[in-house]
């Protein structure tokens, strides 16, 4: 399955251990803000983001633990476009905005939770 994680991008060293597990686990991620170490903000990047979005089969939103109300909203945006696509979407952790309450998003506790989800 192509799988998008999407986090904040200060929580990118655990996002990118989640990624190897998924990969491990036969599982294509399609994050390329995970396997670059640009910082570059830029409309190349942006578009990269939503293909890559786009080119996923399903969404884990991160939302660890303290990270529920913070961030610059990057993530967001990937969920919202993930739902209007009709990607099937895992939320790790807390629900933080009136759309991680949709039925059609799965709300997990952990990685492993959303890793058997799939």
């Amino acid at each position: 399955m192509n799988i998008y994680i999407a986090a904040p991008y200060s929580c990118r060293n655990f996002a990118i251990a989640v990624m190897t597990t998924l990969e491990l686990r036969g599982h294509v991620v399609t994050s390329r803000w995970l396997k670059d170490d640009s910082e570059t903000l830029n409309d190349e990047w942006a578009r990269n983001d939503l293909y890559d979005v786009a080119s996923a089969d399903a969404l884990f939103a991160l939302n660890l633990p303290g990270w529920e109300d913070k961030g610059t909203g990057g993530r967001h945006v990937e969920f919202g476009y993930a739902l209007a696509l009709g990607k099937r979407i895992v939320l790790v952790g807390q629900r933080s905005n009136i759309f991680h309450y949709l039925n059609a998003v799965l709300v997990v506790s952990t990685i492993d939770e959303a890793m058997d989800a799939l």
